[in-house]
C-alpha cells in the first residue's frame, strides 16, 4: 500500500463515527477513573500522614523522657568519680578497712540520690585490678546477673557516649567511662521504654524498637523514627498500613479495581453499540456505496433489532427502486438527445470540412498569385543577363529557378524550416547582383535558435523581391539587411533596405490593402503575406511597415514560435484560424 493508501486510510479511520464513539466513550470514563484513584490514593495518605503525626508525637515523648534520664544519669556517673570522696578513696584503693568504709558510704549515697532523680536503672563503679564491682541496680533481682555482665565484658575497648547494647538479653543505654584502672558508668533498661511507647500509640500493631542507626522501613507498615538528642540512640516505631486505614483500604481497593474494570467494560460497550447502532449504519453506507457504482439492483435484505433502522432500510430500498425507474427513463431521453447530438455533430463536420477546403483553396489561391509575380521578375532577369552575353550567371539563374520550384511545390500548404527559406532568399540575392553588378550589398545575421523555427515558404522572398525591383539602382549601391531575432517564444524577422523609402500616405495605404478580406489587385505580396502570417499563426502574427522617405525601408515579421514544443521534429502545425 503506498503513502497515498495509508493517509487516505488514516483519515477515514480518524472521521469515523467508531472511533468518534470510542474516544468519547474514553473522554467520559477514564477521566472519572483517574480521579477516583487519586482520590482514594490521597485519602489513604491523609490518613497515614495523621497516624505518623500521632506516633511521632508518642515517639518524641519518649525520646524527650529518655534524653532527661540520660542527662540526669551521665551527671551522676561524673558525680562519682570528682565529687564523692568515697569514690576517689576507693579509685586509690588504700587499705583494706578505707576501702570498705568508703564502699559502704558510696553506695547508700548514690542509692539516695537514685531515689530522688528520674537516672539510669543501673549505675556501677568497677575496679579492674581487684576485680570489684559496686553496683547500684533498681530492679534488685537483676543485680547478681548485671554485676556478672560488668566482670565479664568491661575489660574490653569502651565507646564514648550513650550507644546501644545487647545486655542479659534486653536492650540498653550504656554509658562507660574508663580512668586507669576503674570503669564507671551506667545504662538504661530500653525495651522497658520502648514497651511503654508502644502502648501509648493508639493501635494494636505498633511496634517499637531501639537502634543505633536509623533502619530501613518495612514494607507494609508505616515507620516513624526519632534520635534522642545527638547520641547514637534512635527510637523506631513501626504500624501495620492495614490497621491505620481499616475499612478505608477495603474500599480503597474495591474502587481501584472497579475503575480497572470500567476500563475494560468500554470495549464491551462499544460491542452493544456495534451492535445496536454501526452494523445497521455500516448496512446502510454499503449500500449507498452499490447505488453510487451504478448498482441499482442492490437491495438491503437483513433485518436490524431497532425498528427505526427496518423503517430505514425498507425507505432505502423503495428510493432505488424509485431511481431505477427514473434513470430507464432519462436513459431513453439521453438516448434520444444523443442521436439528434450525433446528426448535428454530422453536420457540423461537414460544414467545418467545406470550410477548411475553402480555406485551402484561398490558401493555394495566395499561392498562385505569387507564382506569376517572381516568374515576371526571374524572366526579366535571364533576359538581362543573356542580352549582356553572360551565360554563367543565366546558368545559375536558371538553377535558382530549379530550386525554387522546387521548394515552391514539394512543401504545398506546410511549414519549412527557415534554414530552406534562407537558402532561396540568399540565393536570389546573389542572381540580383548578377542583374546589378556591383550595387546590391547584403548582411545576413540570424540567432542560432532559428534554424527550429518553420515560416511559411516565401515569406521573405517577397519582400527581398520587392526591395530589389523598387530600390535597386544603377547609379547607388543598395544595401539590405536581414535580421533574424528569437526571444521568449517570439520570432522576429526584419528585411531592410536603404532605398528611395516610401511616404506615410503609402503606408496607410499598404495596411489597408493587407487588412482587405478579398484580393485588392494592388500590393499583392503584401496582401498575401499578411494573410498567410495569419493563416497559420492567428492574432498574433505582426506585420509592421516603416519607412522614411530617402531613407529607406524596414519590414517586421513577427510571430510565436515554441520551440520547446517543436524543435526540427519534421511536424508541422496545422493552420491557425484567422
Amino acid at each position: 500500500m503506498d503513502r497515498a493508501a495509508l493517509r487516505e486510510h488514516a483519515g477515514n479511520f480518524r472521521r469515523s463515527i467508531s472511533t468518534k464513539i470510542m474516544l468519547i466513550m474514553i473522554a467520559l470514563i477514564l477521566p472519572f477513573n483517574i480521579l477516583s484513584i487519586m482520590l482514594g490514593n490521597r485519602t489513604m495518605e491523609s490518613i497515614e500522614e495523621q497516624a505518623g503525626a500521632a506516633v511521632e508525637t508518642v515517639l518524641n515523648n519518649t525520646a524527650s523522657g529518655l534524653l532527661n534520664r540520660m542527662q540526669n544519669s551521665q551527671f551522676l556517673v561524673y558525680n562519682i568519680r570528682y565529687k564523692k570522696a568515697e569514690g576517689l578513696t576507693m579509685a586509690r584503693q588504700a587499705d583494706d578497712s578505707a576501702y570498705a568504709a568508703a564502699k559502704i558510704h558510696l553506695y547508700y549515697d548514690i542509692k539516695a540520690e537514685l531515689e530522688l532523680m528520674d537516672a539510669a536503672d543501673v549505675v556501677y563503679f568497677f575496679m579492674t585490678d581487684i576485680n570489684d564491682v559496686l553496683i547500684w541496680d533498681a530492679r534488685s533481682m537483676m543485680r547478681y546477673q548485671d554485676e556478672q555482665y560488668i566482670r565479664e565484658n568491661f575489660p574490653e575497648k569502651l565507646r564514648k557516649g550513650w550507644h546501644v547494647k545487647e545486655i542479659n538479653g534486653y536492650s540498653a543505654a550504656c554509658l562507660s567511662i574508663r580512668l586507669r584502672n576503674v570503669i564507671y558508668g551506667a545504662w538504661i533498661d530500653l525495651d522497658a521504654i520502648a514497651n511503654g511507647a508502644a502502648k501509648d500509640i493508639p493501635y494494636e500493631s505498633a511496634r517499637v524498637t531501639v537502634s543505633e542507626d536509623r533502619p530501613e522501613p518495612e514494607k507494609g507498615r508505616l515507620t516513624v523514627s526519632k534520635q534522642v538528642g545527638a547520641s547514637s540512640v534512635w527510637l523506631n516505631a513501626s504500624v501495620d498500613r492495614r490497621e491505620i486505614v481499616g475499612n478505608i483500604s477495603g474500599l480503597h481497593t474495591v474502587l481501584r479495581y472497579g475503575s480497572f474494570a470500567a476500563l475494560i467494560l468500554i470495549p464491551a460497550l462499544y460491542l452493544l453499540i456495534q451492535y445496536l447502532l454501526l452494523s445497521p449504519l455500516r448496512r446502510l453506507v454499503r449500500g449507498q456505496k452499490h447505488v453510487q457504482e451504478g448498482d441499482l439492483d442492490y437491495r438491503i435484505s437483513e433485518r436490524s433489532s431497532s425498528i427505526e433502522y427496518n423503517h430505514v432500510f425498507e425507505s432505502f430500498n423503495e428510493m432505488v427502486s424509485t431511481i431505477q425507474n427514473l434513470k430507464i427513463e432519462n436513459y431513453e431521453q439521453e438516448l434520444n438527445r444523443q442521436q439528434l447530438e450525433l446528426a448535428n455533430q454530422s453536420l457540423e463536420l461537414e460544414r467545418k470540412q467545406l470550410e477548411l477546403d475553402n480555406r485551402s483553396l484561398e490558401l493555394k489561391n495566395l499561392r498562385l498569385q505569387i507564382h506569376p509575380h517572381f516568374l515576371l521578375n526571374t524572366f526579366n532577369l535571364i533576359y538581362t543577363l543573356a542580352k549582356r552575353g553572360k551565360s554563367e550567371e543565366i546558368q545559375k539563374a536558371i538553377v535558382f529557378l530549379s530550386d525554387y520550384f522546387r521548394y515552391l511545390f514539394r512543401s504545398e500548404n506546410h511549414l519549412e524550416l527557415f534554414g530552406k527559406e534562407q537558402h532561396i532568399v540568399e540565393s536570389y540575392l546573389e542572381i540580383a547582383a548578377l542583374r546589378y553588378p556591383g550595387r546590391i550589398d547584403a548582411e545576413y545575421e540570424y540567432d542560432p535558435e532559428l534554424a527550429y523555427v518553420r515560416v511559411p515558404p516565401l515569406l521573405l522572398q517577397n519582400f527581398v523581391e520587392n526591395i530589389v525591383k523598387y530600390a535597386a539602382d544603377q547609379e547607388r549601391v543598395t544595401h539590405i539587411s536581414i535580421v533574424g531575432q528569437y526571444e521568449d517564444g517570439l520570432a522576429t524577422f526584419m528585411i531592410m533596405d536603404d532605398g528611395p523609402g516610401m511616404p506615410e500616405e503609402k503606408i496607410r495605404e499598404l495596411y489597408e490593402t493587407m487588412r482587405q478580406k478579398t484580393d485588392p489587385g494592388m500590393h499583392i505580396g503584401y496582401y498575401n503575406s499578411y494573410h498567410r502570417l495569419k493563416y497559420f499563426y492567428g492574432d498574433e502574427a505582426e506585420l509592421e511597415v516603416s519607412s522614411d522617405p530617402g531613407e529607406g525601408t524596414c519590414v517586421t515579421i513577427r510571430f510565436p514560435y515554441n520551440l520547446e514544443s517543436s524543435g526540427d521534429t519534421g511536424q508541422v502545425p496545422g493552420p491557425a484560424k484567422l
